[in-house]
């Protein structure tokens, strides 16, 4: 469970997507010595096989061998030497090679670290549990056989692409961004992506590579000015000033706000009239980011059928504060699953694992019922927990090439579900 959650959060922090195939060994000598990474990479490319480590000289790497490519993870604890290898089903960007004169890292430090599917994000090599794989949660087999009624395939269509809200705002749904108006001020919410090198330093600053990417071509930015937010966490990537609009030559306002999250960014650029317009509507500059909760459509009865997941992993390496030694690893991971069919049935299940590796409590929950809509902003689903039924706020967010179905329990907001279709 361990090695599946830090090769699924390594994954997604580098754009790429694993299948669902896993391979945990625990490694002895390499060559009559304690195995290193630089001493994986010398073995596996003598079978044949081309290593490229990532560009930060972390204990993991892509694994090529013509068509094939996996993800590769070598870690050391206090349980052993172990190495992580998975498949993956959409490749990844090209990663530079390390400097063969650069030592690879260690045992990770002791910050807490993890990220949900909806939002991608790093993550650091992290010792595995000790049990072997094919026991506990990991071994646990997941149905993958939908309700009776067979499931829609091909592209996705969505019947609401605009919605119209109670304070006068507007959104409508583009290809890259959603686009947000009220009265004389457009905004555009591009996509999350995620965070990649080339958008930071030593590269580039982050507004920078945000507004050549979105300002600029749209924007002549005159007298450029970078509020600061002091109290913002992480530090708000703002920018502001006067505009000349390329397409029209228009006279304007602008500015940019990008929002970071666990491995991934948002940009916002608002175009206003004139600069006491803006003002008026956001006097803070931590005020755009709200508009973020203006990504939000209405779901149709027809939306609902496919086979809808989110998985998720959070870890923390603990230390005894006396000596410094390891203390091990505390976990929590969780998977849902739902296959909402057609004809009014839906199945779902629920896996999971909490707590110390090697003491993890796991759970594994499925239900079977009938659901229906209420209007398009409420779900309700029959038979769930005690054999009652469910009633769910739902909402759709736009991403880049499909949606994210937010599910959030109506007696119990804490109980969400943030799924995505395939």
């Amino acid at each position: 469970m361990a090695a599946k959650a830090d090769m699924d959060l390594t994954a997604k922090g580098a754009g790429a997507t694993l299948g669902g195939k896993y391979e945990v060994y625990r490694l002895g000598a390499i060559g009559g010595a304690p195995a290193t990474f630089p001493a994986v990479k010398v073995l596996v490319e003598g079978q044949g096989w081309t290593l490229v480590p990532s560009p930060k000289g972390e204990t993991w790497g892509w694994l090529d061998k013509g068509p094939t490519r996996l993800l590769l993870n070598f870690t050391t604890g206090k349980d052993g030497t172990w190495l992580y290898l998975a498949e993956l089903t959409q490749r990844a960007p090209a990663v530079a090679t390390m400097p063969t004169n650069v030592s690879p890292s260690g045992t990770p430090s002791g910050t807490p670290s993890g990220t949900p599917s909806g939002t991608p994000g790093g993550t650091r090599a992290t010792p595995p549990a000790s049990t072997p794989p094919t026991q506990g949660a990991a071994a646990a087999p997941v149905a993958n056989t939908p309700p009776s009624a067979s499931l829609p395939s091909g592209p996705r269509r969505f019947q609401f692409t605009r919605t119209e809200f109670d304070d006068g705002w507007v959104a409508v749904e583009q290809p890259d961004y959603v686009q947000v108006t009220k009265g004389a001020i457009t905004a555009y919410l591009f996509y999350r992506v995620v965070m990649t090198d080339q958008m930071r330093p030593p590269v580039t600053e982050v507004l920078d590579y945000f507004w050549n990417r979105d300002g600029r071509p749209r924007f002549d930015l005159q007298n450029a000015n970078r509020r600061p937010e002091e109290s913002s966490y992480p530090p708000l990537q703002y920018v502001e000033g006067d505009v000349t609009e390329r397409a029209t030559g228009k006279r304007a306002f602008a500015a940019m706000s990008v929002s970071l999250n666990t491995g991934g960014a948002l940009s916002i650029l608002v175009m206003a009239p004139d600069k006491p317009t803006y003002y008026a509507a956001f006097p803070r500059a931590a005020d755009v980011e709200r508009l973020i909760n203006y990504n939000k459509f209405a779901v149709a009865p027809g939306d609902l059928a496919g086979y809808w997941s989110e998985s998720s992993a959070a870890s923390a390496q603990m230390y005894y504060v006396q000596t410094g030694n390891y203390a091990g690893m505390n976990l929590a991971a969780s998977s849902h699953e739902f296959w909402i069919a057609p004809d009014g049935t839906y199945r779902s299940q629920h896996t999971g694992a909490t707590g110390m590796v090697r003491n993890q409590k796991i759970y594994q929950d499925s239900y079977r019922g009938a659901w229906r809509v209420s209007g398009n902003w409420e779900i309700t689903m029959t038979n769930r927990y005690g054999g009652k039924s469910d009633t769910f706020f739902m909402q759709f967010e736009v991403v880049k090439g499909g949606r994210i179905l937010h599910l959030t329990d109506k007696t119990a907001p804490g109980l969400q579900y943030h799924l995505g279709v395939q």
